[in-house]
């Protein structure tokens, strides 16, 4: 059966968070999914200089260079609800995924201009649009209705269903056969019924909550980044600089990269000394880098997902929680799933206190063998039972050719 997903609000950056300071510790993510700690001196078109975790210079192709991530946050920062956390001012989101923070600064027709914190003031067609938060006591995060048509959030609660053809001063919304316009210190948020389409290319996170498609990213090594959006004003391109520390993240190519925190996760078996098992717990997939949320898996069961077309590899962290250190021993087995054969297991490893994590880089299918079609998961308890047997992957991702 399908598990409804838990959310956890995972992730580094809320508003009232300081930026890290220059020259913060990272993780740089390689074309094989190999992860180092590293410290980031400069990003050319051609190559990465970054320092290693013992303070050695080194020079990486940036053909080779998939992703430059914050390390894992902690635990206890993990567990924050972030639904409880409120952005300073509105947001935008487009139906490729980038969240730009900002104001509604007016609209023209099928455009709207928005002023970016990022990016000051840019047009971005209505049909690009996949939501939009305009009240800054608004919820971080806008609940996909589902629906059809276009969706307009007063202040008092009520929606109006309907086609969006023009966001200003206010917003007018064809609904039952009339033109509606609403002016807009009435609007909390609307979502629109716009195809959502993939991620690609380049792709920059900032602390001030801004996901951004670039044409170009680059960082000098007097700790300065200069990026180019994909998008455009009517004068030409959209550039901007700022301090390399307020970049939270960067995905050079994002669609080779998929988190399994964005597949529909299947519990098929729970654990047996419980009247009910949880599902598995995932962290925000919309805030953390890469999508890469965090996955808590909160006791023995088998979960299984659909393996994303061209998966080769996937790369995790799996870690007891620290509050399951002092009880906890199981052991966490993955297989991959092709058809109706037997599971074909790929890794299996034990978590104790003196052994609470370990890292995962696992080949799912080797060259010239058929592709599996899932992943599966299970935590299986140890001696002791299954008092405090948890397991959290950490930021798992596939790499997709």
């Amino acid at each position: 059966m399908s598990a409804t997903l838990l959310l956890l609000g995972v992730t580094d950056v809320v508003t009232g968070h300081e930026p890290p300071t220059a020259d913060q510790p990272r993780v740089l993510i390689d074309r094989e999914l190999t992860s180092r700690s590293i410290r980031l001196v400069s990003m050319s078109d051609e190559a990465v200089q970054v320092r290693d975790e013992f303070g050695r210079p080194l020079s990486i192709s940036r053909r080779d260079v998939l992703a430059i991530v914050p390390p894992p946050v902690g635990l206890d920062t993990q567990r924050r609800r972030e639904t409880a956390q409120r952005l300073e001012s509105g947001w935008l989101r487009t139906v490729d995924g980038q969240v730009l923070p900002g104001t509604l600064a007016g609209g023209d027709g099928e455009q709207l201009e928005w002023d970016s914190r990022l990016w000051s003031k840019i047009r971005v067609r209505l049909d690009e649009v996949e939501s939009l938060v305009l009240k800054s006591n608004a919820s971080a995060e806008v609940v996909r209705t589902g629906s059809p048509a276009d969706v307009v959030l007063l202040v008092n609660g009520d929606r109006i269903e309907g086609y969006v053809s023009a966001v200003r001063d206010s917003v007018r919304i064809d609904s039952q056969g009339k033109a509606i316009d609403v002016p807009i210190d009435r609007v909390t948020s609307v979502e629109f019924a716009n195809v959502v389409s993939p991620a690609s290319g380049a792709r920059v996170w900032t602390y001030d909550g801004t996901i951004a498609a670039v044409d170009t990213v680059r960082v000098r090594a007097g700790g300065v980044a200069d990026l180019v959006s994909t998008l455009r004003r009517e004068s030409g391109g959209v550039a901007t600089n700022i301090p390399a520390s307020d970049v939270r993240a960067v995905s050079l190519d994002t669609s080779r990269l998929r988190a399994l925190a964005s597949l529909e996760a299947h519990l098929l078996e729970g654990s047996s000394t419980r009247r009910w098992t949880p599902p598995p717990a995932i962290g925000n997939t919309r805030t953390a880098p890469l999508s890469a949320a965090d996955i808590e898996i909160p006791g023995p069961m088998r979960v299984q997902w659909n393996l994303p077309a061209g998966a080769r590899k996937l790369a995790t962290i799996a870690e007891l929680p620290i509050d399951a250190r002092l009880y906890g021993d199981c052991e966490i087995v993955v297989s991959v799933v092709t058809g109706d054969a037997p599971a074909r297991e790929i890794a299996r490893e034990r978590l104790h206190a003196q052994r609470a994590s370990v890292d995962l880089n696992l080949v799912l299918h080797a060259a010239g063998t058929p592709a599996g079609t899932a992943l599966r998961i299970d935590l299986l308890s140890g001696e002791g039972g299954a008092i405090q047997d948890r397991v959290v992957l950490r930021r798992p991702l596939f790499l997709v050719e």
